[in-house]
């Protein structure tokens, strides 16, 4: 181990020229307010030096930012939608100031927002998204934490149960030339939905989101919904059966095939891998 981040949450990781550079968040408790968020990059190579980003106005409890670099500058995903809000982050000494540098609003948002509004699909015709042979669609672990269950394909959320797309995975740059002849990066966001039984508090519900790799970064297309294969199917100690509600991934990137690899967390208990084949991503976005 050759540095430990005390406390840090959510860490996501961006590449300036060679060097690693991660944006994390840390809880606090404010008096007053209840549980806030502080903001840090981090350089992820020694000396390892943190940086407290401020941002004007920023509510205290704000995260989900997705870094990502271009021009030799650290730029991140603030908001998604209805706009996709693009910050710029400059490092001093311990302190990391951020500013809007783009604010560009998308068809893709409004039809993702009216599908909402309406508890409806974005592609109800799809029953099965990211379905393929299994082999190309399994959900990989630890040798030791192997299970049936995670071998299971992807299951579609057949309901969209919050209006707010929330980030997830910073994103990759799309293999080669896409179908609309233009370098894109595809990232994913989530919405979350609060359950009312104890045993399953919150449910993640996943997207892939495709947005232009050139300023001014804006959105070009959101997927229909999905959820990753289960994995942890019973509570600690012995409790009830029940699916994995909280999946929250943050990193996805393109294999040397085409195909997709998203890291996520099942459960808050589970580090774990989905590998996506090249036809299912494609069948699934209709982007290739």
């Amino acid at each position: 181990m050759r540095h430990v981040l005390p406390d840090a949450e959510d860490l996501r990781v961006a590449y300036l020229h060679a060097e690693p550079i991660g944006l994390f968040s840390r809880a606090y408790r404010l008096p007053g307010v209840g549980k806030a968020k502080s903001l840090w990059l981090v350089s992820l190579q020694p000396p390892f030096t943190e940086s407290s980003i401020q941002l004007p106005n920023r509510s205290v409890s704000e995260g989900n930012w997705m870094p990502f670099t271009h021009a030799g500058q650290i730029l991140a995903s603030y908001k998604l939608c209805p706009e996709h809000v693009v910050i710029r982050l400059r490092r001093s000494q311990r302190a990391a100031t951020a500013r809007v540098v783009h604010r560009t609003p998308s068809p893709a948002c409004e039809a993702w927002l009216l599908s909402q509004q309406q508890r409806l699909p974005l592609r109800p015709q799809a029953e099965a998204p990211l379905t393929a042979p299994a082999a190309d669609n399994l959900a990989s672990a630890p040798s030791s934490m192997a299970s049936s269950s995670a071998a299971s394909s992807a299951t579609r959320a057949r309901r969209a149960p919050a209006m707010h797309l929330r980030g997830s995975a910073s994103g990759a740059l799309e293999p080669g030339a896409s179908a609309h002849d233009e370098r894109a990066v595809v990232g994913l966001a989530h919405t979350r939905r609060v359950g009312a039984a104890k045993a399953q508090p919150l449910t993640y519900t996943h997207y892939f989101f495709r947005r232009r790799a050139t300023p001014p970064f804006d959105l070009l297309g959101i997927s229909a919904p999905f959820r990753f294969p289960s994995f942890v199917s019973r509570v600690p100690g012995g409790g009830a059966p029940r699916a994995d509600g909280i999946q929250f991934c943050l990193s996805l990137r393109f294999e040397g095939d085409g195909g997709v690899a998203l890291d996520f967390g099942a459960g808050d208990m589970a580090a774990l891998t989905v590998r996506v084949s090249r036809f299912a991503y494609c069948n699934f976005t209709r982007w290739c």
